[in-house]
């Protein structure tokens, strides 16, 4: 499983998910519990599709349960996504890799941009 194939169907899986659990909320007394359910669904998705992923790139699958640490979970769904086939045979990004790893990191940086603006500002 590629970059892109891993990215549209993480996003499909879980807008999936959640508009099949609007419309069963919708029709239940307690769309509350529809709601847990589905997100319990989302993340079960999301550790089998990580799983696969982190095979793919020649780490191992058993790191997917790391990403439910929260700072874990972002450095390894930044690797999963910036990571090509095969990296722990290369070690070396491609040019994708590349875009996308300075995109990652000017966004960063303009977040950073903003919050020291926000707080010079005397917000």
């Amino acid at each position: 499983m590629g970059r892109l194939q891993y990215f549209l169907t993480m996003l499909g899986a879980a807008f999936g998910i959640i508009f099949v659990a609007g419309l069963i909320g919708s029709m239940t007394p307690n769309p509350a519990v529809v709601a847990i359910g589905a997100q319990i669904l989302i993340v079960l998705v999301q550790l089998v599709l990580m799983a696969q992923r982190l095979q793919n790139i020649g780490w191992s699958p058993a790191l997917a349960f790391l990403s439910l640490v929260p700072v874990a979970g972002a450095v390894i769904g930044l690797a999963l996504l910036i990571l090509p086939e095969g990296y722990a045979d290369t070690k070396r990004l491609d040019t994708a890799g590349k875009i996308v790893l300075g995109l990652v990191l000017g966004f960063i940086g303009l977040m950073l941009l903003v919050i020291v603006l926000a707080l010079a500002a005397g917000g």
